[in-house]
């Protein structure tokens, strides 16, 4: 009790001291919306890729860099080897509640840097992310940080203040994987992807609005579209709101994060495309088939058959249109001069995707279907992608061009316009003009002597509130007694998956006293179950099971019925009869101080002999 009442009387000045700061700081600074409800970022069309690239802003002091879009990309993926100079960058380590936030559905990866000496993207026990190029789908593993993201606000046809994200979660990727196939400079890819830790799931945590992003892709190079994030309205110039005459259909969330809607058929001029339509549902169990959505494929992919089929319809309709040498990657080609003054080919070239019964209709325009790869050719938009794709229908980034699409991931439905040029407006219609001038301004003002005596004195309070953790003692005064116990009571299953690796489900007992752990300091524990085992490849692989957070003290004596809560899986067949320990983990979250974790290791289990 003694030591407890100088901890708490200096605590309280700590805060009464940050709370005068942060007022003194709104004083100084620039007034901009804490919270906005709608956020935007500036997409422009690559010439030479024809892929989609968004301004991001990172970093501290922030720059600006260009990411491609990547709709279903689960993270922010960065190049960190690239000069990344940031006084924001944090590393955070494996088994962190950052890195189970990033892992969720998958064991965690303890990556090791093989240099020996630590860099940005190069730490030791770092949480490990594989990251991937969606374009030419070469993967390294990369790992987890937490930097500054600044981002333009908006509350009507062009952008407002700039709003940050001081700890936004994204993965430093390694440059050899963005060496091909991507517009040049850029530094990553934007992943839009449904994932605790994409672009969109982060920023409506952060700022407290819907998980809704609306994407309105340019349909050419010099133009601007527009990313929205949060609720509608979302309006163009002259005030043209393009969110409301919006279309809804159901969306399905594939194994990855990926977006699929249901195509049950497909018309032309009201003549249905005869397709095998046992490949247009998506199966969730094998993760193919379905019809998904991609910003890093430039045109349509369709499985062969659909690809014929649809082909073959659109040809027998143009019967006076002549078929010129295909243009790679597209696989039926017209004179353009022919087919520009061909009076059917203006009614043909509208191609319509029924959805949900027939109940609703996506409506693909002329300028929306043919390409023009040169002056003298005009090509179907669409592409032949084998007999075995994993989406039969992956909907490209020309079918999306000046179409309005919102992803609402709260009632995981998404919203479509079919072409905004019918309303007299387009995706370029979102007034940038004055964003890079605001910018510089901002710029100048950080540069500002306000700016720099704010800096100092956010220094000098974090400085403080570093020797208010060190005074809080107590914590090293606990001796805690933890006790645990677990019951394997079930396995429910061990099998080969089609990929090679083997998974297991187990229903198991989790029992277990943490009370000893809370004192007057602790804010919360995060803690969690894995299975660890070795391998001839890797002295220790540990795979979570089961996680969890203690708020209270009385949540701390717990007792639960579960089976494995995240997938077993070890890539590669060393599972069956193998002996494993089941450790419990655990990170005990300070009020003010360091956090510090501990584990219970519980050995003596062993898998079977064969699957089951």
């Amino acid at each position: 009790m003694a030591s407890f009442l100088p901890n708490l009387l200096l605590l309280f000045s700590c805060f009464s001291l940050l709370i005068f700061t942060s007022v003194a700081t709104v004083k100084t600074r620039p007034q901009i919306p804490i919270k906005p409800n709608k956020l935007v970022l500036k997409v422009q069309k690559d010439g030479a890729t024809n892929l989609h690239v968004a301004q991001i802003y990172k970093r501290n002091p922030p720059v600006q860099f260009p990411f491609v879009i990547d709709l279903n990309g689960r993270f922010l993926s960065v190049n960190c080897e690239n000069q990344y100079l940031s006084s924001g960058y944090n590393a955070p380590v494996c088994h962190s509640t950052q890195c189970a936030r990033a892992n969720p559905n998958s064991q965690m990866t303890c990556r090791t840097c093989s240099s020996s000496r630590t860099r940005l993207g190069c730490h030791s026990n770092a949480c490990g992310l594989m990251t991937t190029n969606p374009v030419t789908r070469q993967s390294a593993m990369g790992e987890l940080a937490q930097d500054v993201l600044s981002i333009p606000s908006t509350q009507g046809s062009s952008p407002g203040p700039m709003v940050q994200v001081p700890q936004f979660l994204f993965a430093c990727a390694p440059s050899n994987i963005m060496q091909k196939g991507l517009p040049k400079n850029v530094q990553g890819f934007a992943g839009l992807g449904h994932s605790p830790i994409s672009l969109p799931y982060q920023l409506a945590s952060h700022f407290g609005f819907p998980a809704k992003f609306a994407v309105c892709l340019p349909s050419a190079p010099g133009q601007n579209g527009v990313i929205f994030f949060g609720e509608g309205p979302y309006l163009m110039n002259r005030g043209i709101d393009v969110s409301r005459k919006l279309t809804y259909t159901p969306l399905t969330i594939g194994r990855q994060g990926e977006y699929y809607i249901n195509v049950q058929s497909i018309k032309i001029n009201n003549k249905v495309v005869p397709l095998n339509t046992s490949l247009l549902p998506y199966s969730p169990k094998r993760g193919v088939g379905g019809t998904m959505i991609s910003t890093t494929t430039p045109y349509t992919i369709l499985q062969t058959s659909i690809f014929r089929a649809l082909t073959q319809l659109l040809i027998n309709q143009l019967q006076g249109v002549p078929q010129v040498k295909p243009m790679a990657p597209f696989g039926v080609c017209f004179d353009a001069k022919k087919f520009a003054s061909n009076k059917a080919a203006l009614t043909v070239s509208s191609i319509d995707l029924v959805l949900d019964n027939n109940r609703n209709i996506w409506r693909l325009y002329g300028h929306n279907v043919i390409v023009q790869p040169s002056p003298n050719v005009a090509c179907l938009g669409f592409v032949d992608g084998g007999l075995r794709p994993q989406a039969s229908i992956v909907i490209g980034a020309l079918q999306l061009e000046d179409n309005l699409l919102q992803f609402d991931l709260t009632n995981s439905r998404l919203g479509f316009s079919s072409s905004l040029l019918s309303r007299r407006t387009s995706c370029s219609n979102f007034n940038f003009g004055k964003s890079s001038t605001e910018i510089k301004k901002e710029g100048r003002k950080m540069h500002s002597f306000g700016y720099r005596a704010n800096a100092l004195l956010t220094f000098a309070v974090t400085i403080l509130a570093l020797m208010c953790a060190m005074a809080s003692i107590s914590d090293n005064l606990n001796h805690p007694t933890p006790t645990t116990q677990v019951q394997v009571l079930n396995i429910n299953w061990l099998q080969k998956q089609l990929n090679g690796n083997d998974e297991v489900s187990m229903t198991m007992n989790i029992s277990a006293d943490l009370q000893s752990l809370f004192t007057w300091n602790t804010k919360q524990v995060f803690v969690f179950l894995a299975a660890e085992y070795g391998t001839p490849k890797n002295s220790l692989n540990q795979i979570s099971l089961w996680d969890g957070i203690l708020p209270t003290k009385e949540h701390a004596k717990f007792w639960i019925h579960t089976s494995n809560k995240y997938r077993f899986i070890d890539q590669g067949t060393n599972l069956r009869g193998k002996e494993f320990n089941l450790t419990l983990h655990w990170h005990v979250m300070p009020k003010t101080g360091k956090m510090f974790a501990d584990k219970i290791v519980m050995p003596g289990y062993r898998l079977p002999q064969g699957y089951r």
